[in-house]
């Protein structure tokens, strides 16, 4: 083989194994090129790459991306954990930031004299859009990846964590892979709960069992700050069969104002809810068996395209 023939192979080479490794950091998307248009080939990739943690993942797989910055909620990944600290009620000012991140993102990257003026690639995204941005959306669901998990704030007064249907899933919702949950409430420090019930009786509490089968959750009420909250019970846990729903609600009986803040549960479908004028927060660690991936936005379609050649990958 001369020498010519020799580069050619290698070049080869290099552009299948360059392939394989980005199609496997990013298995969600999809890809098209051809031979001829290897260097906007990596152009499209790096460019992808950029966009994409920016208007589609909120963890780029070490820390959260500018995306991050825009959801009305605290949250860290760490392996096999995802923990959140999520205020609810949440102002309504908060409700619509993301959308307006998402919304800002799509105009500025699709707008050539701007963000394509030196690299001539184009952007084509697809964001949800609600009613202030000509749209009918009213929530976003983010997705865990491969755990097939949403967290969807539904309103100012509710939030939940759901198994997902999204096409974007990498692995189908196996709950075997849901470990543990633990839950921290903590009050408002003007609230005045003075009742902790579970599916409207005393809360019971047993020890986390390696060898056990079933997940396991812990809730804690933390009312350390809350000096009018009368609380005889702050603590329920135990292992739990997710078929059977389970319901702990922080209430308020007699001569008191605070309104419920409820956490149910059913086939693994978490939903948190409270009214009020007054905002607790909801601390939560899960545990699951396999390592988190990605976190991101399902309902973003993002396209980028070389507009002189074959080259363009898209989610």
């Amino acid at each position: 083989m001369n020498q010519r023939g020799l580069l050619f192979s290698v070049m080869m080479l290099f552009i299948v194994l360059a392939f394989i490794s980005m199609n496997s950091a990013l298995n969600e998307s999809t890809i098209d090129v051809s031979l001829p248009d290897t260097v906007s080939f990596f152009g499209v990739l790096e460019k992808f790459q950029n966009v994409y943690y920016s208007a589609v993942s909120l963890y780029n797989g070490y820390t959260g991306t500018t995306l991050a910055s825009a959801v009305p909620f605290d949250f860290e990944i760490k392996d096999t954990n995802f923990s959140f600290s999520q205020k609810i009620p949440l102002s309504s000012k908060k409700l619509g930031q993301l959308f307006d991140a998402l919304n800002a993102m799509e105009v500025f990257y699709e707008d050539t004299q701007r963000s394509n003026a030196f690299d001539g690639l184009l952007v084509d995204l697809n964001v949800p859009k609600n009613s202030y941005w000509g749209g009918t959306e009213t929530k976003i669901p983010l997705l865990l990846n491969p755990q097939c998990m949403e967290y969807t704030i539904e309103s100012a007064q509710r939030f939940s964590l759901d198994k997902s249907a999204s096409s974007k899933c990498t692995f189908a919702f196996n709950s075997s892979n849901f470990k543990k949950i633990e839950i921290t409430i903590t009050p408002d420090s003007l609230d005045d709960f003075n009742s902790f019930l579970c599916n409207s009786a005393a809360c019971s509490n047993s020890a986390f069992d390696p060898l056990s089968l079933l997940p396991y959750y812990k809730v804690t009420i933390n009312d350390s700050a809350c000096t009018s909250c009368a609380l005889s019970s702050k603590t329920a846990s135990g292992h739990f069969d997710p078929s059977v729903q389970l319901n702990f609600s922080l209430g308020c009986v007699g001569a008191c104002t605070s309104p419920p803040l409820t956490v149910t549960q059913k086939d693994l479908n978490f939903v948190f809810q409270h009214s009020g004028a007054r905002s607790a927060t909801i601390a939560s660690n899960i545990v699951f068996s396999k390592k988190i991936s990605d976190f991101f936005v399902p309902g973003v379609d993002l396209r980028v395209i070389f507009p002189h050649g074959n080259a363009s990958k898209e989610t």
